[in-house]
């Protein structure tokens, strides 16, 4: 194909061009031998670096063994990628200063610009060329510059010493003729070592195959020989002679090893068949015990869990048959009820089938358990079903023929089917046998009371006792009109006739039409006792006449405080409650309860009247004098509060210590005034009267204390406001050096102005200017944010140009892997031009004093810093 050999042709040529315009943009910069580092433009000052950072640069790189050339270049020339701009700079550096004493094979020459920051470095083309310094290999010398330059603070200046002093340390050490020899030594020793060593691995292999009688030939003689000629030659034979004889024990010993190969497998396959046989033997036996041990422990937890239901519903079985006996042993005691009719009867008659369905329901139970306990005896280990069965059966419910209760008995009851349920069943049961239980205790209950007349059980005794009762209490006997023997003499044999009628009919009967009459005096017997509590109530409180509470003429009172006047609506109110007693109306007993209780409470205010009088008599002028003490003291507290208040209105603007005055004032007038008519109703000797306004002139004294006290805490809080306003006011300069010096950490070159404090005027606001400190520091907060985004904004897209400069670089070697399958068939005017390129880019080619060092292409290493 002719077209794309000359397109490429043509491609070559325009990059040569491009190469040497390049080389000549940088040709006007002057090498000079005397230095290391120079300056483009030779008045420019490199940030970051500094005439110091230059002249470290020259002491450090003089050091060197080899020459190391720098260029800190304003601005990078040309135009087009960066990339390959920057390394057309060190090119055409390298090729302007060959003719000036330069010497490109030996000499490194590393260019820095500002604008765009970029880098590129030129190895010399020996290095290149002898130790492969060139393209992916320098970047670990990069990367010691980068390190530097990207940390925080940056050091470009430190970067490039290291890259230099690393590049210069790996160079000598490729170079230097005794390093060199001693490597080549230690090759040498190192190869025959190993050559040595597997020798001897060999010549133990086959000591190994030879060690195995079982499987070797029967004469083994003439590899024991060999073997011997092999370790002869190891102490003396060198690499190549120990490499040969390897090769050739291996060749010889290799009979022996397939005959020994060969045996050890069919020893191999005799073994894994008896072992085969062996493993299935052994897992029929340990399946058969481990179903053994398994169905056991099933067998065994089974019989457990069914004992445990068993032995439980054995043992309640028993205890109900127990409590079955016992009933029959008390029924047969009192068998004259069997005698009887009625509700007897029909009670005795309920409460004996009760017991005769619960004991059969018990029996019924035992014999299900015998079953199922009878089923379950028949399991074995390897057979689980019929225990499995008994468990399911024992707690589900079951069907039960009473006949089996009574297969003897000829003329016995008729049987019946019963549905029993023993989840159920215990519950069940103890509910019916409980009120079983009720009914016969009420039958015992009667049955014993049949033995007494209704005279002796409801004696007239119990009606007397209330009439000494209600006689004691003042009480009229007609409020126990409905007492059933209330009656004469005759009424009173017609009720006990009555009861005694069914003594020995119906015990039931009889025991009811007894509890009744019991019933009737219990309600007549509370509602006596609730008019006693009435009595007793009013006897606690009354005061039969009023105490003498102070000589006459010695204090005086208005009529609401004259306890005369209560004790007479008291009495009053007693006569009022006495009259509606004897009125004796059953259905005013609540009335009369709400009555009493108003009686009590003006008994009790009478009290309380007498005893307020008292101690204002005793209290009335110490409480006065009191009340003085306290006014002094509130006045001292408003003075002081006045004039801090006055100070305050002086140094701060919004104070409201002067509304405290005024509140604690108003407050103080008060009191005031009632402290003094609490001195002229002691002089009148309204003693009462005195006592109460001196209590209040006391609480309003306290108040105004109070008062005072939050008035001076409100001016301490605005004093705290001035003194932390004064001590931020200190702080500020600090606080700017502070943000300045984060500002230069995140290499921003804006920074706050100077800040002065400002003049205050009094009275000022404190709290205002407090908040305009922030507001200035806020803005100093503002400008090391701005630092801060600028630095993490430089940084990211430093990062993403690192990025985008690897994804090129990976990009660029495919197409330089790509091209090399097809450029050397490309046709000879293609080869022309490429070698015009070369001789015209002679700023990229370098040659040493023994002869010419060349390449086709820059063998710079350059990016973005």
């Amino acid at each position: 194909m002719v077209w794309p050999r000359v397109l490429v042709s043509l491609l070559l040529s325009f990059v040569a061009l491009h190469g040497e315009v390049r080389a000549q943009d940088a040709s006007h910069i002057p090498f000079d031998v005397t230095r290391r580092v120079q300056v483009h433009p030779p008045d420019f000052d490199p940030p970051l670096i500094g005439r110091a950072g230059i002249r470290r640069l020259e002491t450090e790189l003089a050091r060197l063994r080899y020459p190391f050339h720098v260029v800190l270049a304003q601005a990078l020339p040309g135009f087009g990628d960066e990339d390959e701009r920057a390394k057309a700079l060190t090119d055409g550096l390298a090729a302007a200063w060959s003719s000036q004493g330069y010497d490109p094979a030996i000499s490194t020459v590393f260019a820095l610009t500002f604008e765009p920051r970029t880098f590129s470095l030129l190895v010399g083309s020996r290095w290149g060329a002898e130790l492969g310094l060139r393209d992916a290999a320098l970047d670990p010398y990069l990367d010691k510059f980068l390190a530097r330059v990207r940390a925080t603070p940056t050091d470009p200046v430190g970067g490039i010493i290291a890259m230099a002093q690393a590049l210069d340390e790996h160079i000598f050490d490729q170079i230097d003729p005794a390093r060199v020899a001693a490597r080549k030594a230690a090759a040498l020793e190192k190869a025959r070592m190993q050559a040595r060593l597997r020798l001897g691995e060999a010549i133990n292999r086959a000591e190994a195959l030879l060690r195995d009688e079982d499987h070797t030939p029967a004469d083994v003689t003439p590899f024991r020989e060999r073997i011997e000629r092999a370790r002869a030659l190891m102490p003396t034979a060198d690499e190549a002679t120990l490499t040969h004889e390897v090769i050739a024990l291996q060749e010889d010993l290799r009979p022996l090893a397939e005959h020994v190969s060969a045996s050890r497998e069919a020893a191999r396959a005799r073994a894994q068949l008896v072992t085969t046989v062996l493993i299935v033997v052994g897992l029929l036996l340990a399946f058969a015990l481990v179903f053994f041990i398994v169905r056991s422990a099933q067998l065994s937890r089974r019989r457990k869990a069914f004992a445990a239901i068993a032995d439980a519903w054995d043992e309640r079985t028993k205890n109900a048959a127990g409590r079955y006996v016992e009933f029959y042993g008390k029924r047969d005691a009192i068998l004259g009820l069997l005698e009887l009719e009625g509700k007897t009867a029909a009670l005795l008659e309920q409460v004996t089938a009760e017991v005769d369905g619960i004991y059969s329901a018990v029996a019924a139970m035992e014999a299900h358990v015998d079953a199922c306990a009878d089923e379950a005896r028949r399991a074995r280990w390897f057979r689980l079903a019929p225990i499995d069965r008994a468990l399911a059966k024992i707690e589900a419910p079951f069907d039960f023929d009473t006949g089996v209760l009574n297969e003897a008995d000829l003329f016995g009851p008729p049987t019946k089917q019963l549905r029993i349920d023993p989840q159920t069943l215990e519950a069940e049961l103890e509910s019916r046998f409980a009120s079983s239980i009720m009914g016969w205790k009420r039958l015992e209950t009667a049955a014993e009371l049949r033995f007494h007349e209704a005279v002796a059980l409801f004696p007239h005794t119990l009606l007397d006792g209330l009439l000494e009762t209600a006689a004691a209490q003042r009480i009229p006997a007609r409020w126990l009109v409905d007492h059933p023997l209330f009656g004469d003499e005759a009424q009173d044999k017609t009720i006990w006739e009555e009861a005694d009628q069914w003594r020995w009919k119906d015990a039931i009967a009889f025991l009811e039409a007894i509890e009744a009459l019991r019933e009737r005096h219990a309600a007549v017997e509370a509602r006596l006792a609730r008019l006693v509590a009435v009595r007793e109530r009013i006897a606690a409180v009354r005061l039969a006449e009023l105490p003498e509470i102070a000589p006459a003429g010695t204090t005086t009172y208005d009529a609401a405080d004259d306890p005369a006047d209560t004790i007479e609506d008291a009495k009053s109110a007693e006569i009022d409650l006495d009259r509606k007693i004897l009125a004796a109306d059953l259905a005013s007993l609540d009335r009369i309860e709400e009555a009493a209780a108003a009686t009590v409470a003006l008994y009790e205010e009478t009290a309380a009247q007498i005893q307020r009088i008292r101690d204002a008599l005793a209290f009335a002028e110490p409480e006065v004098q009191a009340a003085q003490r306290l006014m002094d003291n509130a006045l001292s507290a408003l003075d002081e509060l006045g004039r801090q208040a006055e100070r305050a209105a002086g140094v701060h603007r919004f104070s409201r210590a002067s509304t405290f005055v005024e509140v604690a004032a108003r407050r103080l007038e008060s009191g005031r005034a009632e402290l003094d008519q609490a001195r002229s109703r002691l002089a009148q000797r309204r003693h009462l009267d005195a006592h109460r306004l001196a209590e209040r002139a006391k609480a309003a004294m306290v108040a105004v204390r109070e008062e005072a006290e939050r008035g001076l805490e409100h001016i301490d809080a605005l004093d705290q406001t001035r003194l932390a306003y004064e001590r931020r006011v200190s702080e500020m300069s600090a606080v700017r050096e502070a943000k300045i010096a984060e500002i230069r950490r995140y290499n921003g070159t804006s920074f706050p102005d100077a800040w002065h404090a400002p003049a205050v005027s009094l009275p000022a606001d404190f709290a205002e200017l407090t908040r305009a400190l922030d507001a200035v520091v806020e803005i100093w907060n503002g400008h090391v944010r701005t630092a801060r985004i600028a630095w993490e904004e430089a940084e990211r897209r430093r990062r993403e140009a690192e990025e985008a400069e690897r994804r090129r670089r990976a990009a660029a070697a495919a197409r330089r892997a790509s091209s090399t399958s097809w450029s050397s068939s490309s046709s000879s005017s293609s080869r022309s031009s490429f070698s015009s390129f070369r001789s015209s880019s002679s700023s990229s080619s370098s040659r040493s004093s023994s002869g010419g060092w060349s390449s086709s292409r820059s063998s710079s290493r350059s990016g973005r810093w």
